[in-house]
């Protein structure tokens, strides 16, 4: 048997916690309204008051777990713009929320640090006329600079993403770092 979700079991823990004080104002409306119809009027609005109530608690907390859930989805697929509101940080789901956007301003600080880094990079390797070539764990091509896009004979819209052995390279990918190599590719050779 699956066990139920928490915004489930929380709602059923308030439906049990306020039955004692159900049944006792059914108690007391019982000495209290001798006319049997007025007396369950009286009973099928405390009923339905002690039901909404525990709907409510239900909803509420589904609502601010969705919230959580998604602002968590964001960061994982990189929209670091996504904020979450929360309330007072002293309460759960305030220090939630307030934890979680810390985490998108961290990330974001982070994103952008990295972006500078990129750029600096891309500009220092502009004014050098020696070929340098980026590429990721996977063999493909991520970064290049002006000289290595005439060696190669192409240029970096069309050189991106592929991999190294597209491009006639992938022997300087593999084996000892630091090695001479004798290539020959469309933009000269040595």
């Amino acid at each position: 048997m699956r066990r139920p979700a928490l915004h489930d079991r929380l709602a059923l823990l308030a439906l049990v916690g306020g039955l004692p004080a159900l049944v006792a104002a059914l108690l007391l409306l019982d000495g209290w309204f001798q006319d049997p119809p007025l007396y369950w009027t009286a009973a099928s609005g405390l009923l339905l008051f002690w039901l909404a109530a525990a709907w409510y608690l239900r909803r509420r907390l589904l609502y601010r777990l969705r919230t959580a859930a998604n602002l968590v989805t964001a960061l994982r697929e990189g929209d670091l713009s996504f904020r979450g509101r929360g309330g007072p940080r002293d309460g759960g789901h305030g220090s939630l929320m307030a934890e979680l956007n810390e985490l998108a301003d961290a990330l974001r600080e982070q994103r952008l640090g990295e972006l500078e880094t990129v750029v600096l990079l891309r500009n220092m390797l502009g004014e050098i006329d020696v070929a340098v070539l980026a590429f990721d764990d996977e063999g493909r091509l991520r970064m290049l600079n002006e000289a290595a896009e005439r060696l190669l004979g192409l240029n970096e819209a069309t050189a991106m993403g592929r991999e190294a052995g597209d491009l006639g390279l992938a022997v300087c990918l593999e084996g000892e770092p630091e090695r001479t190599l004798t290539l020959d590719l469309p933009g000269g050779s040595g």
